[in-house]
């Protein structure tokens, strides 16, 4: 195993993961390093109730990284953003992230071919205005509870930077998130 692993080191890096908007930096092979350590935890669940509970929670927490990790991976490939390549992904979000990439880069084409993207670049940025517009009403309130820094949303925007206690309106698909991750609360 590259690294040691343990429940504490688990803990530490699913609370950092939550804590970030970008991808905390792991080694390459940390998901066949952390297969292992379960498979280690499993031959000791044998034995010991204690060392049961551990491979349970260890299995439970390693599923809550891998599936923050897998939508900042998937929001990052949507917005076609440049960081693929970024230090600290494993070899799987890398590999995820091409696929994603790929059928983005798939719908693209299907647009241009119904013609869509001959659309001038100043008739794009209206139409996306007018249609921003258009869904006003369907942004949410928030109040932020976490600084948080600019950031490239979903949607290719850049979002940010807010202040804790600052009060904003956000697209659904941002509120949600940051709700989720406890980064702000709504608003009524």
């Amino acid at each position: 195993m590259p690294e040691e692993l343990s429940y504490r080191k688990l803990c530490d890096l699913f609370r950092d993961e939550k804590a970030s908007n970008g991808i905390c930096k792991l080694p390459g092979d940390f998901e066949k390093g952390a297969a292992e350590y379960l498979s280690h935890l499993e031959e000791g669940a044998k034995e010991s109730h204690d060392a049961a509970r551990e491979r349970e929670n260890s299995s439970r927490m390693l599923r809550q990284i891998l599936r923050l990790r897998r939508q900042k991976v998937v929001f990052r490939a949507l917005a076609g953003t440049a960081e693929h390549h970024a230090e600290g992904m494993t070899d799987e979000e890398h590999a995820l992230y091409d696929r994603v990439g790929a059928l983005v880069a798939d719908e693209e084409t299907r647009a241009e071919k119904l013609g869509l993207e001959r659309i001038s670049q100043k008739a794009r940025k209206k139409e996306e205005e007018q249609a921003e517009q258009a869904i006003g009403d369907a942004f949410k309130k928030l109040r932020i509870l976490k600084e948080i820094p600019s950031y490239h949303g979903a949607d290719g925007k850049e979002w940010g930077p807010y202040k804790i206690g600052e009060e904003v309106s956000l697209p659904p698909s941002e509120a949600d998130w940051m709700t989720r991750g406890r980064l702000a609360e709504w608003m009524e």
